[in-house]
């Protein structure tokens, strides 16, 4: 059993998605993702599927003579037009968060009002992968 001070999940359900052979679930909002390209086993939280492409996704403003860094910038190695998704890491709920649920933290992030500390982060969809059933 994988688990954390707050929230835990099985090694079968972690298990079944990073099997090659079996079928891929869609990333869903309030369902769990890994990050392919990290080394941190941290899961992350879905708090959002955009239909927003990578490219139209802004991280950062710049000055008007350069070009803003935008999801894709950020992540070259994914499509330009890869849906993005925004997700918060495991590690940071339970580190920040002393009772929570993952329906309740997507509601507040629905409604804006995220705990303050508790960061959404932008990812290219094809960067992750699901990690539930």
């Amino acid at each position: 059993m994988v688990s954390t001070d707050n929230y835990s999940l099985s090694e079968q359900t972690i298990s079944m998605a990073s099997t090659p052979k079996q079928k891929q679930t869609k990333i869903k909002q309030g369902g769990w993702i890994i990050d392919k390209e990290s080394n941190d086993s941290d899961l992350l939280l879905v708090l959002d599927v955009t239909d927003i492409p990578a490219s139209d996704w802004v991280i950062f403003e710049t000055p008007p003579q350069d070009p803003d860094i935008t999801v894709a910038s950020e992540n070259q190695n994914h499509p330009a037009n890869s849906s993005v998704i925004l997700a918060v890491y495991l590690s940071s709920l339970n580190n920040k968060l002393s009772d929570w649920s993952p329906e309740t933290i997507v509601e507040q992030y629905t409604s804006d009002e995220l705990p303050r500390g508790i960061t959404p982060y932008a990812f290219p969809e094809s960067r992750l992968k699901s990690a539930s059933k």
